[in-house]
């Protein structure tokens, strides 16, 4: 979780200066990700996943549920 959206704050700032397309498509990859398999009800993110995208639990990071609202 924490690369992905890091890696989405980073294109979406870099896209501002620059209208890439490739880019566009990169950050909407990114923002699936993050709302189809990073996200979980009822709002949390899960922090660690395996390679086919299942959760490892009882890993939490709330403050990066925050840092990605804002």
């Amino acid at each position: 979780m924490n690369t992905h959206i890091h890696l989405l704050e980073s294109f979406s700032q870099l896209y501002e200066v620059w209208k890439d397309e490739t880019l566009r498509k990169r950050i909407e990859e990114l923002l699936a990700i993050v709302r189809d398999k990073v996200s979980v009800e009822p709002g949390a993110m899960n922090l660690y996943f395996t390679n086919d995208w299942r959760a490892i639990p009882d890993h939490d990071s709330y403050g990066h549920d925050v840092e990605t609202t804002y």
